[in-house]
């Protein structure tokens, strides 16, 4: 056999080895790495992170200048960011400046980040300074308030540091929000009018240690901004064209005295939207001394001020935890009485004719020639106690969409295998490359390793492939499928939005030099590694579906059947015993597995059309049920601008829920082994992958929180949803289709076989055929058993 493998090796893959062949694909893989290392230099200064917004340690000198920016203002109602100066704000003396430290993940994430006219000193407090005064147009009050209606938050940068909110919660006290940044404004709930915050106290905490102290400076280690709304009036009734010189030199009669901040309280009627009414924009600058180190100034933010204990994630992982052992008792439970080693013998009884051989050795076989009626009744007979006779066509290869399967397969492989390699290296290096501090850090390592488990995509693609019988000739054209099919469906997608957010005059518009940095990142590197991925893959020999010497068809033990519990071995019974231990709350658990037996067993409560539709439905269930506190956080942080820091307790999640998943697909494919029903390779994928139906329901409820404004929210927020559940449907249903197809080896290779059973006959029929034996050979003595 080995020696015709290898002779059929260089004909299968002749074309594949030739050294010209090989030479040619990494001359080209060679030549589109340089050239993408080539396109992305000259763009350093728009499209690779500046320094002046990495979280490097800064010392400023008292009376150094701190510069703010001003980002993208964003609304959880319409998920369209916008740029800040496309309001009727303040402009500084230059224009905006666009940052230089725009990165690629910043376009994707909708950062537009701009110079600001406001100026800030270390260590220096102001007072009521005056930045410029606006008389707003009708056009200019109705964009403005149609913002304000829409919830737009104003999202400030100093430091490197995002502005916290500082506001007055519903029990009459102040209280910061560290994220989402603060409200342009507010309407009046008597008249519905709009009103603009036009006075801002930008509040810095600083912090000064030995080593700052010896340098004479000091860093920052707080941003917050209080937004107040004032309509401000000069002394000595004097009027301000907003040009002049001279309105800066003037006393505000708003403002309280000199040494004094503008609080609250102080503020007599606020600034209501109107045409032609001038605006006065002003601010306040306080600096508060803080014992928060500069190494730990990022805790407030990513915690919410611990807002959410740790405790919430960890009861959620325990809960996991115990669930994922629940089901590995049961599936242990489904091996260990199906073991040949643990004999599950059939009780004779009055109503039964099999009986089990105990050593393992048949006394009779059954015989070759017997009628289908009389097996028929034979397997009657065998699921009334209990037993299922299951045959090796469960292995046959799928009759149709084999490169379809085969392809979601390689692609959920790739998913999966760069999912747990981005929140593996996000929870190493969160603070030092891939945290908030590092603004668009973790989209562009998400595309970046993404693009490099493409040989992953490639061999498990071509491995199914040539398991279910494909052309292995054809590897090129499966490696181009595989490398062009689902990425180009997304490039399609992402195309699209982009196109829509342009439209819109949304922040989120990556601009062209950017999808040509994305369209490199998936032609010159993902598409060449899938191509050596499935070049790896069939090399190797094709996989058996089956395992080696397995029986035609085996007598599988259903564990919900009453008579065959009854028969367990002791070592089984402690199985039973530690399941029932770890179900101590597992009362839904136990409902629905209750209702499985329902539908599987007792075959009138089974249909086939609606019967998998349910089992899936379960199943999804089952998985989805323990996902879901984490994944409320992943939507928060997704779509209400919260940030997300648990990167470490989502690994664990993710691994728990892989192993999950393989388990429910396990014990769905053992309870359809036990229906008799056909067998489908796609119902094995989509049991895996049911959880992806939840994860798209849930989306609704999440949905309802943000209070959406218009068809682009919808359009937005469902087809990106819609994206999420295909990916996870696609990891989940590879997970689960390795695992069914190996458990079905498991069992084919442990489990009696039908043949080691035989009729069992009464006392009067085995007399008569034993004297029936004594008149054909006479001569011949029986055999004693």
């Amino acid at each position: 056999m080995g020696v015709a493998v290898a002779a059929a090796g260089p004909t299968m893959f002749g074309r594949c080895r030739r050294p010209a062949f090989v030479a040619a694909v990494v001359r080209r893989f060679l030549l589109l790495l340089l050239w993408l290392l080539f396109l992305t230099s000259p763009i350093k200064s728009s499209l690779t992170v500046n320094a002046a917004l990495e979280e490097t340690m800064r010392t400023f000198q008292k009376g150094e200048a701190i510069p703010l920016y001003v980002n993208a203002v964003t609304s959880t109602h319409t998920q369209l960011p916008r740029d800040f100066y496309r309001l009727p704000f303040c402009q500084p003396e230059a224009g905006p400046r666009m940052h230089s430290g725009q990165n690629l993940g910043q376009f994707i994430d909708g950062d537009f980040i701009l110079t600001s006219p406001y100026q800030i000193e270390m260590l220096q407090e102001q007072y009521c300074q005056k930045l410029c005064q606006i008389t707003l147009s009708n056009k200019q009050v109705d964009r403005l308030g149609h913002h304000i209606r829409q919830g737009y938050h104003n999202n400030w940068i100093l430091d490197n540091l995002p502005s916290a909110v500082v506001g007055i919660n519903l029990a009459g006290f102040k209280t910061k929000r560290y994220n989402g940044g603060f409200p342009l404004g507010f309407v009046a709930q008597d008249y519905g009018s709009p009103y603009v915050y036009n006075r801002v106290n930008i509040q810095v905490q600083y912090y000064d240690d030995t080593r700052a102290e010896s340098e004479g400076g000091y860093r920052v280690v707080g941003f917050a901004v209080e937004p107040l709304s004032v309509e401000h009036a000069w002394k000595d009734g004097f009027e301000w064209d907003g040009m002049s010189e001279e309105g800066y030199d003037k006393t505000l009669a708003t403002c309280p005295d000199s040494g004094e901040h503008l609080s609250q309280e102080g503020i007599e009627r606020s600034q209501v939207l109107k045409p032609g009414t001038p605006v006065l924009f002003t601010y306040d600058v306080i600096w508060e001394w803080s014992e928060v180190k500069w190494s730990d100034r990022w805790g407030v933010y990513v915690t919410e001020d611990h807002l959410v204990p740790n405790q919430v994630h960890i009861y959620s992982i325990i809960n996991s935890a115990l669930i994922v052992l629940v089901f590995a008792s049961v599936i242990a439970l489904v091996v260990v009485g199906n073991s040949r080693k643990n004999d599950v013998p059939v009780v004779a009884g009055n109503d039964s004719n099999i009986v089990a051989q105990q050593d393992g050795e048949p006394t009779s076989a059954v015989s070759s020639t017997e009628s289908d009626d009389e097996m028929l009744l034979q397997e009657q007979e065998l699921e009334e106690k209990g037993l299922v006779v299951v045959n090796i066509d469960v292995f046959n290869a799928p009759q149709c969409a084999q490169m379809l399967l085969s392809l979601c397969c390689g692609m959920g492989a790739q998913l999966l295998s760069s999912l747990f390699v981005t929140v593996g290296c996000t929870a190493i290096f969160y603070d030092r490359y891939l945290g908030p501090a590092h603004r668009g850090h973790f989209v562009q390592f998400t595309l970046l390793s993404v693009a490099l488990m493409g040989p992953v995509n490639g061999y498990v693609t071509s491995r199914f492939y040539k398991a279910f019988g494909g052309d292995e000739n054809d590897w090129k054209g499966v490696a181009k499928v595989a490398a062009l099919a689902f990425p180009g469906m997304t490039f399609a997608a992402f195309v699209f939005m982009n196109v829509v957010h342009w439209c819109l005059g949304s922040t989120k518009a990556v601009p062209l030099l950017g999808l040509l940095l994305i369209l490199v990142m998936w032609l010159g590197i993902s598409v060449p590694l899938v191509y050596a991925g499935a070049y790896a893959g069939f090399r190797q020999n094709a996989f058996q579906l089956s395992p080696p010497n397995c029986p035609r068809s085996i007598l599988l033990g259903n564990i919900l059947h009453r008579r065959f519990l009854n028969n367990m071995t002791r070592c089984s019974r402690c199985c039973i015993i530690v399941v029932a231990l770890l179900l101590n709350s597992g009362s839904i658990m136990l409902a629905l597995l209750w209702l499985l037996r329902r539908l599987l067993v007792q075959r009138k409560f089974w249909s086939p059309t609606w019967g998998g539709a349910v089992m899936l439905l379960i199943g999804g269930i089952l998985s989805f049920g323990f996902l879901y506190v984490e994944l409320f956080f992943i939507m928060t942080s997704l779509w209400m601008y919260q940030t997300y820091y648990s990167f470490g307790y989502l690994f664990l999640v993710l691994s728990i829920q892989t192993v999950k998943c393989a388990e429910v697909s396990i014990l769905f494919d053992y309870y359809r082994l036990c229906s008799k029903e056909c067998h489908s390779w796609w119902w094995q994928f989509s049991c895996g992958g049911a959880i992806s139906f939840w994860i798209f329901i849930s989306s609704f409820f999440n949905f309802a929180r943000l209070g959406p404004s218009g068809l682009y929210v919808y359009l937005v927020y469902f087809s990106f949803m819609f994206w999420v559940s295909l990916s996870v449907y696609l990891m989940m249903g590879f997970v689960g289709l390795i695992a069914s197809i190996y458990f079905n080896r498991i069992i084919f290779r442990i489990a009696k076989s039908r043949d080691d059973y035989r009729p069992l006959l009464s006392a009067e029929e085995e007399g008569g055929e034993r004297n029936a034996m004594e008149l054909s050979s006479p001569d011949e003595q029986p055999q004693q058993e």
